[in-house]
């Protein structure tokens, strides 16, 4: 693919999608007999992923389905503009369900582009979605993570290729510093990232103790060693993906040219042994 080639951001239908793709409760959470008030029932399906789920799902069967082709389309582009609009506000606000509720029924989500997603990827499942929308719509355009989504902090010694034969090696008591780097599944602490990001490479730095009685300490941090290149079509990038989404990606990747991207890890995550 030329380096200089411009995708064009599809249009954006108006109306609604198809009704197994709509939130719980219809398209303004229409509440239950007994259930939430509307905008919690609305908060409670978009923040636990149940929205995600069931309209990627429902998504799937209408792409295998008979229906025309505008039909598919239709749904496959509203469910683009949804996920990146529902990352946006999980990204402003991330545990705000009321902010999220009432951007949903907002002419902000109706008015919203493919192309105007933001660049920051949340710890969502909407992220997933959003980041496929940019290797489609972006034309290149770089995104970003924190990288406390992956919560490296919860690391061991011996999640960490490497770490514990330097360690052994090091039996001279002082303070000993230590850099190294080493590749890391993000499937290990995280639900999302491993359909965006998959294998990485992590650096470690900091300050190895050995005592004399022989017992050990290591105060450092994580961080990524360099950016990841997003290809939705690469069969080795991502660690993890599912029947639905594959589908989804297969699709829209027959009509529509997709770009790849990097997605830039920012931040360090402080590790102690």
């Amino acid at each position: 693919m030329s380096n200089d080639m411009v995708v064009i951001s599809p249009v954006v239908p108006g109306g609604n999608p198809d009704p197994s793709m709509m939130p719980s409760g219809g398209a303004s959470g229409g509440s239950i007999v007994g259930g939430p008030p509307p905008q919690a029932q609305l908060a409670i399906d978009f923040q636990s992923g149940n929205y995600y789920n069931r309209a990627l799902t429902a998504l799937s069967k209408i792409l295998k389905s008979t229906k025309f082709e505008v039909e598919k389309q239709k749904n496959a582009i509203i469910f683009l503009r949804d996920c990146i609009f529902l990352n946006k506000c999980m990204v402003e606000q991330p545990n705000n369900g009321t902010y999220i509720a009432q951007g949903w029924n907002s002419k902000q989500r109706l008015d919203m582009r493919l192309d105007q997603g933001i660049p920051t990827l949340g710890n969502n499942p909407y992220a997933i979605i959003s980041a496929l929308n940019n290797y489609l719509t972006g034309n290149g355009r770089g995104m970003s993570i924190d990288i406390s989504t992956l919560a490296l902090q919860f690391l061991k010694p011996n999640d960490i290729p490497g770490f514990n034969e330097r360690m052994n090696s090091t039996g001279r008591p002082g303070q000993h510093n230590m850099t190294f780097s080493f590749p890391y599944n993000t499937a290990g602490t995280n639900v999302f990232m491993p359909y965006i990001l998959g294998n990485i490479t992590l650096q470690l730095d900091g300050v190895f103790t050995r005592n004399a009685s022989g017992s050990w300490g290591f105060n450092g941090v994580i961080r990524a060693q360099v950016p990841d290149l997003y290809n939705f079509n690469a069969s080795t990038h991502r660690s993890k993906t599912n029947e639905d989404l594959t589908t989804f990606g297969r699709w829209l990747g027959e009509r529509f040219n997709g770009v790849p991207f990097e997605i830039q890890i920012n931040g360090q995550t402080p590790v102690n042994f």
